[in-house]
C-alpha cells in the first residue's frame, strides 16, 4: 500500500480509501442503523428513568441527566455502578464514571456554597433581630451560632489559590 501510494499520489489514495465504503454499498447499511424514531432522542424532562440499565455508557448517561436535575446522590450511584462494570473499555473521549463522579463533587460543592451563603444571611438576620428580654437574646444568640457553624461546614475551605 505505501508503494501504491507514491505512485497515486495522497489525493489519488485518499480518493480510493473513501470510495471504496460507497462502491461496496457498505455505508447504506451503516446509514440505516444509525436512523432512530424521533420520540427515543429526546430525554425525559422529569427524571431519568430509573430501569435497570445494563450498559455502562447508559448508567454514564443516566448520571449526568439526573446531575442536571441537581439529584446528586443518585447521579453518584450511577457512577458508581457503571464504574463496578467487568470488562468493559471506554474510550478515549467518552463520558468515564470517574468524569461524572468529579462533575457530582463540583456541583454538590457549588451548591453546598451557596446554600452556605443563604443560611449565613439567616444567622445574620436571626442575630439582627430585636429582642424584648434577656432569654429572647440569648435563644436568638444561640439560633444564629447553630446557622453560622452549619455555613461554615457547608462552605468548604477558604483556599487563596
Amino acid at each position: 500500500m505505501r508503494n501504491q501510494a507514491k505512485s497515486w499520489g495522497w489525493k489519488g489514495l485518499a480518493a480510493r480509501l473513501l470510495l471504496v465504503p460507497v462502491m461496496t454499498g457498505a455505508t447504506a447499511s451503516y446509514v440505516h442503523a444509525q436512523v432512530r424514531p424521533a420520540s427515543a432522542t429526546t430525554p425525559s424532562a422529569t427524571a431519568p428513568t430509573t430501569a435497570a440499565v445494563s450498559d455502562p455508557k447508559g448508567m454514564v448517561k443516566l448520571g449526568y441527566e439526573a446531575l442536571k436535575l441537581g439529584q446528586f446522590d443518585q447521579a453518584a450511584e450511577y457512577a458508581n455502578k457503571a464504574a463496578t462494570a467487568k470488562g468493559y473499555k471506554w474510550g478515549l473521549f467518552d463520558d468515564t464514571p470517574d468524569g461524572l463522579l468529579k462533575d457530582v463533587a463540583s456541583a454538590r460543592g457549588k451548591a453546598d456554597k451557596a446554600k452556605s451563603e443563604q443560611l449565613l444571611k439567616d444567622a445574620r438576620a436571626v442575630y439582627a433581630k430585636k429582642a424584648t428580654t434577656a432569654e429572647e437574646r440569648w435563644a436568638n444568640l444561640e439560633q444564629a451560632t447553630t446557622l453560622a457553624y452549619q455555613a461554615k461546614n457547608l462552605h468548604g475551605s477558604y483556599a487563596w489559590y
